[in-house]
């Protein structure tokens, strides 16, 4: 009985928004004003607001029978028409006063405001309103001319109103009648949003690989990946990685490190082949970094560099920073290819969805050297999927439970039921493809600066 008193509080806190809707052409003050006798004699009444249902018993011997129901179950697209469940009850408080006229007026006119078609009920069947007397009492199959000859219903007479024309369920009309909270609404429609890490619980299995990464998210990919063997050897870094103008900044900024031109070809004679110091001793600094370019090998530059190219920072500083970019790359890659192997499988399980980065506020607890705690917040962005509304997400739920519910809720709740359990199959590459562009601007920038100072 409490979540009955529950759901009829619910019920009543959105007759405000039904009322101020154009689905039914009559509000409950309305509709008491016309039942004021009732009210006055003792009745107790009850107002609902509905629609009409149409629904189709089989019988084995005869004919199906079709017959209208009062329901407060609706779903977007559903043709249907608005209608009043009003039920009138006795009380202990009733008084003998005869109020069968007021009956009859009350059927008038509501037949008439609505513009309805109006049937009365009582908890089993229809009943006639011409054998109905409203007396101390509802009396109902009584006999002409003999109001004592009827029986009393047995708990409740009830008017079924049942406006004569249809009307098309849209969304918003579901938000106006169940009373959802909606966080976002694009173009008329309704979308239900929940973020990666909880969507990934509920279709994800729990033993797959990469769901780890999945969550956390590339900063947790480095953690796998070892910037070492992304350094790439000489030969693969000037023929493949340095662009024209950087491979000339690079060998310009070892010449300027080792302390110039002639100490650069000082370094040469003494520690390199006596033969390309006699072809280098009279260069230029554009000569000779043309000629270093050109060597097979780069075996000139190795030993400036160092022999492990540990020697020159500058140069180190080079190898560093592509091997960074292709470290990167191949995470970002990969994690792009576990993040697309998520989406196919939530397009396959769930069907049409947008994907949006929002800021959210995040809080953790730190200690200070005493032991006491403090609640500090930060920043970050959030990946959230957002869902088109589907009259599936509700289909099977009760009506009573869907009054003042959060969209998101329903949703969670939907995907929970269909239990997905699916594997994150990306396929993951050896390599990730760098932006040599952006790479060579990078690279460019400290080259210069170097050599400005």
């Amino acid at each position: 009985m409490k979540l009955k008193r529950y759901i009829q509080f619910i019920k009543e806190s959105l007759k405000e928004d039904i009322e101020e809707g154009n689905l039914w052409k009559l509000d409950e003050d309305q509709i008491r004003e016309y039942f004021i006798d009732f009210e006055d004699a003792g009745y107790l009444l009850t107002v609902e607001f509905g629609f009409v249902e149409e629904t189709t018993k089989h019988y084995y011997n005869r004919p199906s029978e079709k017959k209208e129901i009062y329901t407060e179950k609706v779903t977007s697209g559903d043709n249907v028409r608005p209608a009043y469940w009003i039920r009138i009850e006795k009380s202990s408080s009733v008084n003998s006063e005869d109020i069968t006229d007021s009956l009859k007026f009350v059927y008038s006119i509501l037949k008439s405001e609505a513009n309805a078609d109006i049937t009365l009920n009582d908890a089993d069947t229809d009943v006639d309103i011409n054998t109905t007397i409203i007396k101390g009492g509802i009396f109902i199959n009584t006999e002409p001319n003999d109001d004592k000859s009827g029986e009393e219903a047995e708990s409740y007479l009830a008017l079924f109103v049942k406006q004569k024309e249809s009307i098309t369920i849209t969304p918003k009309d579901l938000v106006d009648f169940y009373g959802w909270n909606v966080e976002v609404e694009k173009e008329g429609q309704l979308w239900a949003e929940i973020d990666l890490e909880d969507l990934s619980d509920y279709i994800i299995s729990s033993r797959s690989d990469y769901k780890d990464s999945l969550v956390k998210g590339q900063e947790h990919m480095w953690d796998y990946y070892d910037i070492s063997n992304y350094s790439p050897e000489i030969t693969s870094l000037f023929q493949y990685d340095l662009n024209k103008e950087n491979e000339i900044l690079t060998v310009k900024s070892i010449i300027k490190e080792a302390g110039g031109l002639e100490q650069t070809i000082n370094h040469i004679g003494d520690e390199c082949d006596n033969d390309i110091y006699e072809k280098v001793k009279e260069m230029s600094e554009e000569e000779l970094i043309d000629y270093l370019l050109k060597e097979r090998f780069y075996d000139t530059i190795k030993q400036l560099a160092g022999l492990n190219y540990t020697n020159s920072e500058i140069f180190q500083e080079v190898r560093d920073t592509v091997a960074n970019w292709e470290m990167s790359a191949h995470c970002d890659d990969n994690y792009d290819e576990i993040i697309s192997s998520f989406d196919s499988i939530v397009s396959d399980e769930l069907g049409q969805y947008e994907k949006v980065e929002k800021e959210i506020t995040k809080f953790y607890t730190s200690k200070d050297a005493e032991g006491n705690q403090t609640k500090r917040e930060y920043k970050t962005d959030v990946t959230y999927y957002q869902f088109p509304y589907n009259n599936d997400w509700i289909k099977e739920i009760d009506s009573d439970y869907l009054y003042n519910k959060d969209l998101d809720d329903l949703f969670r709740d939907w995907v929970r039921e269909q239990s997905i359990d699916r594997n994150l199959n990306p396929r993951i590459s050896d390599y990730g493809s760098v932006d040599k562009v952006k790479m060579n601007a990078d690279i460019k920038s400290f080259l210069t600066k170097y050599l400005n100072n």
